[in-house]
């Protein structure tokens, strides 16, 4: 065979494979870009979530003592302008007064029947 065709050919082959491998290296960087891309968008997402979800606790808790707060706001405003023995009492379902009231609101069996 001739030299410079030998040559040639050589060249031409040596030139494909540095561009197929220049183009597979470009593509890589470029893939693994992305990927660093995605990454960095992955963990900023995750670090959202974990910050949601702290200040939800945050949140729960500040819910639950002022809930908390509520609740001993009427108990002791119930002891002092009811009386402590009063609202036990209304609450335990032992004051006659109270018994009274409650069957004379509930209707009677005959009542009962007829709805």
């Amino acid at each position: 065979m001739n030299p410079w065709l030998l040559t040639t050919i050589a060249f031409v082959a040596g030139f494909a494979g540095g561009a197929v491998l220049v183009l597979t290296m470009t593509r890589r960087g470029r893939d693994e870009a992305a990927a660093r891309r995605l990454r960095r968008e992955y963990d900023g997402y995750r670090q959202e979530v974990a910050t949601h979800f702290a200040e939800t606790a945050e949140l729960v808790n500040t819910l639950s003592g002022n809930y908390r707060a509520v609740y001993d706001h009427l108990e002791q405003g119930a002891a002092r302008l009811v009386g402590q023995e009063a609202s036990f009492a209304i609450l335990t379902d032992t004051d006659p007064q109270a018994a009274a009231l409650e069957s004379h609101l509930q209707p009677s069996e005959d009542q009962a029947s007829k709805d």
